[in-house]
């Protein structure tokens, strides 16, 4: 019995840190053509949303923060300058905190 506890335990722990793992930011070389027909540029930053991705291009570095619409935080970093992207973990709206500036994000 409590061999399988500690299984259960370890392979609960390996999950969440894949999960965790897995939803950060990731460097891209560019964004698909398909996330070009639907810019949205302001300030320094360049956003985008195709295939479940939200893409970002920034021209300086800055604190990135996306919350649910509920306020609950899902993802934030500090990046610099270039092509992010990030896999939204389902369909909703979010909002995205990039600086001061805050901006809607549907997918």
């Amino acid at each position: 019995m409590k061999h399988r506890v500690f299984v259960s335990l370890l392979l609960l722990t390996a999950s969440a840190f894949a999960i965790s793992a897995a939803r950060n930011w990731e460097a891209t070389d560019r964004m698909p053509s398909q996330a070009l027909e639907q810019l949205t540029q302001a300030d320094d930053v360049t956003t985008a949303v195709a295939d479940g991705f939200l893409y970002l291009t920034l021209r300086q570095r800055a604190t990135v923060r996306l919350f649910t619409i509920l306020g609950q935080p899902v993802v934030q970093g500090t990046l610099s300058p270039g092509t992010y992207r990030f896999q939204l973990p389902s369909r909703g709206i979010y909002l995205l905190k990039i600086a001061s500036s805050t901006r809607r994000i549907t997918l």
